[in-house]
């Protein structure tokens, strides 16, 4: 999950945050990815401003109408202009509340955070403010009182997280990246095509992290084999075999792998969050059949002496068995990931098991050759 602090700037550059920049923000913030924190200071330039141009264009618009009384037109054309000029007149102060209204309710869309300004930098503002430092271009340059306290703020943030800031204004932008844990971006655009953002879109993380989260599983192979043996004894155990005289002979129990290997040079990514992972087993099985029961009397002792009789007279001709065997088998093991749950939960560094390990699913993709191994008796 990244921190991040826009600006006022990034916000007046896009006001209606249409653009593919702010889209992609508000995408990772309902994501879960990328927590926007918007310091109050922010707030009330980007709102006072946008507010303030709106305004403006209003009470021109009124203006230009009302001149068109003047001019020498019938009557009831100037009737209508004044009309007109009247109800734009109404709207004073609704767009500069409809700004703010809007505001709101973005940032309560994406779920961003709203911060007061530090109560206790005050004294510290006013130092800086005397002595022209931090965000303060030259001694006592009031127009940068707002950039103190963007300052001051993402200092606080910083503080609690590592933190990644869009700030425009070159005095500003170098005085929070000498800030502990935080990394400047000139423009939001330049922060989205980042590495670090582009790793929160899940088709993305993926792909750029296959080798790492391969290597997680490869890494674990008991770990795997103990899943493998669930997803085996739930997918072979009721199944049915061709074995000695019985067509449909019964596996009613999957015991252990005795051999296993998965081949992860092989493994492909199949749509934006699944691997397939070939592999070859060997498994203990007990199955359940009908035995001839000529078939059993001619088999040679080291053979038969591992066949257990269940019911010696079933019926005239055969005989209710069971026996242990070994079946060998090739396969593919799916895993798919909650790409969006482990960029949420991830911690800054390299990709770990614990990133992942309430993230993944495992489920037999395919079973493919199933054969009974010749007997080693």
């Amino acid at each position: 999950m990244l921190h991040v602090v826009l600006d006022t700037t990034a916000y007046k550059e896009d006001p209606q945050r249409k653009r593919a920049g702010f889209q992609a923000l508000g995408q990772l913030c309902q994501q879960g990815a990328i927590v926007l924190h918007i310091p109050s200071i922010v707030r009330r330039e980007f709102i006072s401003h946008l507010g303030h141009d709106l305004e403006n264009v209003l009470e021109e618009t009124v203006r230009s109408v009302r001149r068109l009384q003047r001019i020498d037109e019938p009557a009831d054309s100037k009737a209508r202009a004044d009309h007109v000029a009247g109800e734009l007149s109404q709207l004073a102060g609704t767009y500069a509340r409809d700004v703010e209204n809007r505001f709101d309710q973005w940032v309560g869309n994406i779920g961003a955070l709203l911060h007061d300004v530090p109560a206790d930098c005050l004294n510290e503002v006013l130092e800086q403010y005397f002595a022209g430092q931090g965000p303060f271009k030259k001694v006592k340059n009031r127009e940068d009182f707002p950039d103190a306290f963007i300052w001051h703020t993402v200092r606080q943030i910083a503080a609690d997280h590592k933190s990644y800031v869009v700030c425009a204004d070159n005095n500003l932008r170098a005085a929070i990246a000498k800030l502990p844990d935080v990394d400047v971006f000139e423009n939001l655009d330049a922060l989205i095509e980042s590495q670090i953002v582009q790793d929160l879109f899940p088709d993305n993380f993926i792909r750029r992290h296959s080798t790492e989260i391969l290597g997680l599983f490869e890494d674990d192979q008991r770990f795997l084999e103990r899943e493998l043996l669930a997803l085996l004894t739930a997918e072979l155990t009721s199944s049915h075999i061709s074995y000695r005289d019985d067509d449909s002979a019964d596996i009613t129990d999957v015991s252990r792998i005795s051999t296993l290997e998965f081949d992860f040079l092989s493994a492909r990514q199949y749509g934006s969050d699944v691997f397939r992972v070939p592999f070859e087993a060997s498994v203990e099985i007990t199955l359940d059949y009908f035995l001839l029961k000529t078939t059993y009397y001619e088999m040679p002792d080291w053979e038969s002496q591992w066949i257990d009789i269940g019911d010696s007279d079933w019926n005239e001709s055969y005989m209710h068995v069971t026996e242990q065997e070994t079946l060998e088998l090739t396969g593919v093991l799916a895993i798919s990931l909650d790409a969006r749950a482990i960029i949420a939960g991830r911690k800054d560094g390299a990709l770990t098991w614990s990133d992942l390990q309430y993230n993944y699913q495992l489920s037999l993709d395919r079973l493919d050759r199933l054969r009974i191994q010749d007997n080693p008796y």
